[in-house]
């Protein structure tokens, strides 16, 4: 298995897919397996790193077959060092998962705060709204007092000129005894029929 195969066969175990891994190596001149998991994780959003390589691209892969199986020849790496990369690179993924897991977390709070915040927003208008029509209410109810008030006024005004108007018919007495007072006005002294007499 060449440098290449391997390095891809290390970003498929991190999960990574095979055209994904490629492109990531060639961008990064193949450097290595970190160099090229940093690059994908800068664009884990990016959906056309997994769409198939070109003939272009392949060709280019392929002439670098030889120089990569020619500098693995030169530095073969032992058991040790290639765990301590693999831990190395387990590291770096971790660190990134977390600080991915972190912006995240943020996001999520951002957006929480924006959603209470409009929640807010909106328990203020209804409490504008609630108030405007507890006020409207109350003025109606002010105003059908008033008005009450003025219909009872009207009617206890025309119950009192229809009972005047019986006593003027039927030359009654007023409560206050205003008939007696003309009667009484109208006939004559005791005092004066004795002295027509005498004259």
């Amino acid at each position: 298995m060449s440098g290449r195969e391997a390095m891809i066969g290390t970003l498929g175990d991190m999960g990574f897919g095979a055209n994904r891994a490629k492109r990531a190596l060639k961008a990064t001149g193949y450097q290595g397996v970190e160099a090229a998991m940093e690059w994908l994780l800068a664009r884990t959003d990016d959906a056309s790193l997994d769409d198939s390589m070109s003939e272009d691209e392949g060709a280019t892969n392929a002439d670098t077959d030889s120089a990569e199986k020619e500098e693995e020849a030169k530095v073969p790496l032992t058991e040790e060092e290639k765990a301590a990369k693999m831990a190395r690179l387990e590291e770096i993924r971790k660190k990134k998962r977390a600080e991915r897991e972190e912006r995240e977390k943020a996001d999520a709070i951002e957006k929480e705060k924006k959603r209470i915040q409009d929640g807010k927003g909106m328990s203020e208008i209804r409490s504008k709204l609630e108030e405007q029509e507890i006020r409207k209410l109350a003025d109606m109810r002010r105003r059908e007092k008033q008005e009450e008030k003025a219909a009872k006024a009207k009617i206890l005004a025309q119950i009192e000129a229809d009972k005047i108007a019986r006593r003027a018919q039927f030359n009654m007495k007023t409560p206050g005894g205003a008939e007696d007072t003309t009667a009484a006005a109208a006939a004559p002294t005791p005092s004066a029929a004795p002295a027509a007499a005498r004259s």
